[in-house]
């Protein structure tokens, strides 16, 4: 699979209020991260598409998340066991997507987009932060 990694930021800020601790988003190493969609929507979205401008990515699978995420990105040390408390908390392992390009093109941080072929989303639009080129 060529798949990018996608993280919904208001789904790990969830997460961090559930653990009452902030959850830094490189601890998942995501390509791509999203604001402006509910919390654990991604969950829902297998078969939509994101389109930010022209580039437009299908969510292919959800991410499970593995031991890595344990590990602090600023001081190297496993702390939270990230996919044991998320089994706990929500009963799966997941967190984010799997994406394909499915029309390429330039993602730049700050670009708006949209989901589209699925209504899964209760909110409608997003906005990428990245600075990745697409394709």
């Amino acid at each position: 699979m060529n798949a990018i990694t996608v993280l919904n930021l208001a789904s790990l800020e969830k997460l961090g209020e559930y653990l009452n601790a902030e959850i830094q988003p490189a601890r998942s190493r995501a390509s791509i991260e999203i604001d402006g969609l509910h919390s654990f929507s991604e969950t829902d979205a297998v078969g939509s598409v994101l389109r930010f401008g022209d580039v437009e990515l299908e969510i292919l699978s959800l991410t499970k998340r593995c031991a890595a995420t344990e590990v602090n990105p600023a001081t190297a040390e496993r702390g939270l066991k990230i996919p044991y408390l998320i089994r706990r908390l929500l009963d799966h392992m997941d967190m984010g997507a799997y994406v394909e390009v499915a029309k390429g093109g330039v993602l730049r941080n700050g670009k708006s987009g949209e989901t589209l072929a699925k209504s899964c989303f209760p909110q409608n639009s997003c906005c990428v932060n990245c600075e990745n080129t697409a394709g």
